[in-house]
């Protein structure tokens, strides 16, 4: 676990020297994010957290990776799509889903964008049950904010 950590920090690191990092919270999956582009229309997105009690020895941990490809500009609003792959694991038990959504991003600001997710499909194992949502289920809609780091 120290050696993922690490990685990921010196990933977050050496990244940073890109124009457009940003970093932003998943409201899905709660998970601040680390944002950066791989070219002129592709950003990645990690995020995880970690948790745990000391009373039942729960330990929670979250992983996020999302790749997200810009469709059009319109003004000051990004369309775009994007495929997600999120892990959670919760005291033993595991859950890997992985979302396809289109959304759209406007900037309020130079560094500050306000977004808005719309999640097309799902697919989730989690305990050996497969599941396959498609425009369904508790919440398909997710709005959040960015901070660009330019």
């Amino acid at each position: 676990m120290k050696k993922f950590l690490t990685i990921a920090l010196l990933l977050m690191i050496a990244c940073s020297a890109h124009a457009m990092t940003r970093i932003g919270y998943d409201a899905n999956f709660a998970v601040p994010t680390y944002g950066f582009p791989i070219n002129d229309t592709q950003m990645v997105d990690i995020g995880a957290t970690y948790s745990s009690t000391n009373n039942g020895g729960t330990t929670n941990l979250q992983l996020l990776g999302k790749l997200e490809n810009k469709i059009m500009t319109l003004d000051a609003t990004k369309v775009f799509w994007a495929g997600q792959l999120g892990i959670n694991s919760t005291g033993g038990a595991s859950t890997i889903r992985i979302d396809g959504l289109v959304g759209a991003e406007y900037k309020v600001a130079k560094n500050l964008g306000v977004y808005g997710n719309i999640y097309l499909f799902s697919l989730s194992s989690a305990s050996g049950n497969t599941s396959f949502s498609l425009l369904s289920g508790d919440a398909n809609v997710y709005t959040g904010m960015r901070i660009y780091l330019d």
